[in-house]
């Protein structure tokens, strides 16, 4: 992907998803092996070829040396306290753009829809939910409700209709053919 168009990616996500408190784009496109961060640890210190020992304290390092050469949308978040990253709000991966072969390019519309699924995650339904679906029926949508609303409808129906027409709509009957009687 050329500069320009990563240029425009983050532009237009920086345009209609905001920034984040501490007036950074909420979410960005950016290129795995190029984003550093710092975090505190024991390193090596190096001159060129030449050791010069292990320190403790902070430093810079890659920040994605488990994936290389790919492009990641993140999210600019707050963190719990970690004693490893110094920094209390960082950008976190949400994507890789990879399959099977390897890297992808992203496309527009997929970091459309990913930034949409990261915003608007799905409520995993469980037992307890379908439980409380008895006490819901005047939640729309909820499942209870609908079924209510279903019923509802029929019951009009069968009150308007012949019994062969509603029989005939609720596939309880079937018509035949006038060649067929023959």
């Amino acid at each position: 992907m050329d500069n320009t168009k990563l240029q425009a990616f983050n532009n237009r996500l920086r345009e209609l998803y905001g920034l984040y408190y501490d007036g950074k784009p909420l979410f960005r496109l950016v290129w795995s092996d190029s984003q550093i961060e710092k975090r505190w640890g024991q390193f090596e210190r190096w001159s060129g070829s030449v050791y010069l020992g292990d320190f403790t304290g902070i430093a810079e390092v890659p920040k994605y040396p488990y994936v290389q050469s790919r492009w990641i949308l993140e999210k600019r978040e707050g963190h719990l306290p970690s004693p490893e990253l110094p920094e209390k709000i960082c950008y976190e991966p949400k994507w890789v753009f990879e399959n099977k072969e390897g890297p992808v390019e992203p496309e527009w519309w997929a970091i459309e829809l990913l930034v949409h699924n990261i915003n608007n995650p799905r409520r995993a339904i469980d037992n307890k939910d379908t439980a409380n679906d008895a006490h819901d029926k005047h939640l729309p949508g909820s499942p209870a409700h609908v079924e209510s609303e279903r019923q509802k409808v029929m019951d009009v129906l069968d009150d308007e209709l012949s019994d062969i027409t509603s029989a005939l709509r609720f596939g309880e009957g079937v018509t035949v053919p006038a060649e067929i009687k023959k």
